[in-house]
């Protein structure tokens, strides 16, 4: 039963969104830099929380503390990995800087082809009812923290791939990134499409069945398996077919960026960047360690 304060503290948190709200609505945006990236001006604090903000959802107020409850520890070494986001930082951020874009399709479309963007923007939605919106909500009430946690394994590994070899490989092109994420995409769906009834329905499977040995694949080595094939294929078809205009990739990957592209890079570093980065590092190992015994 809601107390007094309880709906106060409600309605405050609304007339502080709705002022929020309010008063961006009124100031001006004229171009696609200040609607996405607030023209620039935000500091790392609030780019930072922004993303934590975005991140959290019942599935971690409610299905992560469900599953602490039940298992201990054991699911919140998803949320250790933060040292995922130094890879982003210090590998991929200083490409995407140079694109000049604002979302990660708008990347795919300057690094392969416009079909690319399209195909990840469809996937992504995909992804997000999924795995934020339908998940979300179940998680904050049945404690299917874990369960999230496969699908989002299953679906991300195409995406992996198509940035990191874009980025680590030149001559990977526009044919190969689509066939990775139809396929991956599709592998990843079937995976859901096995495990679902079985978590959600209670759904059994013939023991031996070749239904019954995929739900029992620890859905990890499911998602390296993705990782390792779609990979084989990336290359594959990128070998089989013409490889991409060298010129439209300046700066987009490590083959094709300058001596005028790195020094650019390292100036935007700090030794406070640094510093910051390896203190997380040890904070994260220290973490392992406690938690391992």
């Amino acid at each position: 039963m809601l107390q007094t304060l309880d709906w106060v503290i409600i309605v405050g948190y609304f007339a502080i969104i709705l002022g929020i709200a309010w008063r961006v609505i009124r100031q001006k945006q004229d171009t696609s830099t200040e609607y996405f990236l607030a023209g620039r001006h935000l500091g790392w604090f609030i780019v930072g929380a922004s993303i934590f903000a975005s991140n959290i959802g019942s599935e971690h107020l409610v299905g992560l503390a469900g599953s602490g409850a039940t298992d201990g520890v054991a699911m919140a070494h998803y949320e250790l990995h933060a040292w995922c986001l130094l890879v982003l930082a210090w590998v991929m951020v200083p490409f995407y800087m140079r694109s000049k874009v604002f979302t990660t399709p708008a990347f795919l479309e300057r690094r392969y082809s416009p079909a690319a963007r399209t195909i990840l923007s469809a996937i992504s939605l995909i992804a997000y009812v999924l795995t934020k919106i339908a998940v979300g909500i179940y998680a904050g009430g049945k404690g299917l923290y874990d369960y999230l946690q496969g699908v989002q394994s299953y679906l991300a590994p195409p995406i992996f791939v198509v940035f990191f070899t874009g980025v680590l490989w030149k001559r990977m092109n526009a044919k190969g990134c689509i066939s990775v994420l139809i396929v991956g995409f599709a592998l990843g769906l079937f995976r859901m499409a096995v495990d679902t009834p079985v978590k959600l329905f209670q759904v059994q499977y013939p023991t031996g069945s070749f239904l019954w040995i995929v739900n029992h694949i620890y859905f990890q080595y499911y998602s390296l398996g993705i990782t390792i094939l779609t990979v084989l294929v990336m290359v594959l078809v990128s070998y089989l077919s013409r490889e991409p205009d060298y010129k439209h990739l300046a700066g987009l990957t490590f083959g094709t960026t300058t001596e005028d592209h790195r020094r650019e890079s390292r100036a935007q570093r700090s030794r406070g960047d640094i510093i910051a980065s390896v203190i997380l590092v040890i904070c994260i190992v220290l973490a392992y360690i406690y938690f391992s015994g």
